[in-house]
């Protein structure tokens, strides 16, 4: 066997070991450090009954984690995405999450998609079932006429700083990834040795 077919046989191996090391501890790890964030940093915040508590989306937010493509095999190369604020889909209801996690500067209010079409506005988003609006927007005025102040409750997130449903995951993700490479590195030459010794 010339040196190019080991060669190629060694980066193959060695792949193939990343690649199961990458799905059985480092995509976990990952998931385990997202959910520990959102619970600890969103869970509870907003009282039961309300409208727009993080526990409503955590379903359809970990459901899309799942479907997140962590891995991008480029043939030879094996990229690790690392999940964040701009690569996740947070697209339709979810939307409404990452404006809570972008922080919140002022007071808001919770407004339905039913409450828009009763006062006449046009929603912002038709894909969204629940808004945001802000104290100084336009349609409060409305609200608060027609509906009255007892309609509103400032949103429990009002004045709040950014929230990194993320941190810790680059860090995590970098040591780990290092960590599986050599030991897929070491498994690769344990392999090799083992069957070179045998005359294979």
């Amino acid at each position: 066997m010339n040196m190019v077919m080991q060669g190629n046989k060694f980066a193959k191996f060695m792949k193939l070991k990343l690649l199961d090391y990458i799905d059985a501890e480092l995509i976990p790890g990952v998931k385990d450090i997202i959910r520990d964030n959102y619970e600890t940093k969103l869970l509870g915040v907003v009282p039961e009954g309300s409208l727009g508590r993080p526990e409503d989306f955590y379903d359809e937010f970990f459901g899309r984690l799942d479907e997140f493509e962590f891995v991008k095999d480029r043939g030879p190369i094996i990229e690790f995405v690392v999940p964040d604020v701009e690569k996740f889909d947070f697209g339709g209801d979810l939307s409404f999450l990452k404006f809570v996690l972008e922080g919140m500067t002022g007071f808001y209010y919770l407004i339905p998609i039913g409450t828009y079409r009763l006062l006449g506005y046009t929603p912002p988003d038709l894909q969204q079932s629940l808004y945001l609006v802000r104290e100084d927007d336009p349609l409060m005025e409305d609200v608060r006429r027609i509906l009255g102040d007892t309609f509103l409750e400032p949103y429990a997130f009002s004045n709040s700083p950014p929230i990194d449903l993320f941190e810790g995951v680059k860090k995590y993700s970098d040591e780990t990834m290092s960590k599986l490479v050599r030991a897929s590195i070491a498994l690769a030459e344990e392999n090799f040795a083992f069957y070179r010794n045998r005359g294979l």
